[in-house]
């Protein structure tokens, strides 16, 4: 793979990383459990003891805000709702909305499977996508349920962000 097609796939994921701004801050309701896909499409393997006492409604909901986050047509401040620490992550989420806007990247993203670390911990496996095409096929992050929800961790983000920043520093990451 040349340097040239590395670092234009390191873009993409940045882009990627956060959706594109909606001029008017957009909805605040988060979605439901029910909302995505069955969890039977996700692996939820976890030894006893260190998965959430309901695994499969924590990988419905991982998947449901997931690929809430990572849709372009959400706005910054619900996307910062979806990220740990979201409040604090304005400048980092700013950086990346100017960058995706660069781009008119219809971006999004699939959850694969979902693996629980912890009660309040998973590794997550996703796809990211234009539009429907597969743009990183196995991104590997993690989710952290933060005050009842769960959320895209800040160090998955900030990765992403990096990568499409030729790995200089982003405030906020």
């Amino acid at each position: 793979m040349t340097h040239a097609r590395i670092r234009a796939l390191a873009a993409a994921a940045a882009l990627f990383a956060v959706p594109a701004m909606a001029a008017c801050g957009g909805g605040s309701g988060k979605p439901a459990a029910s909302a995505s896909s069955p969890a039977s499409q996700s692996s939820t393997p976890a030894a006893s003891g260190t998965a959430p006492a309901d695994a499969a409604a924590a990988t419905a909901a991982i998947e449901a805000n997931w690929k809430t986050f990572f849709d372009y047509s959400t706005s910054r401040a619900r996307a910062a709702e979806l990220l740990e620490n979201g409040a604090t992550m304005g400048a980092a989420l700013a950086f990346a909305v100017q960058e995706q806007a660069k781009t008119h990247f219809k971006q999004g993203a699939k959850v694969t499977s979902v693996t629980f670390t912890g009660p309040t911990t998973a590794q997550v496996t996703y796809q990211l996508l234009n539009g429907k095409q597969v743009v990183l096929p196995a991104a590997s992050g993690q989710a952290v349920l933060q005050d009842g929800t769960w959320k895209v961790a800040k160090s998955t983000f900030c990765t992403l962000v990096l990568l499409g920043n030729n790995n200089n520093p982003v405030s906020g990451c």
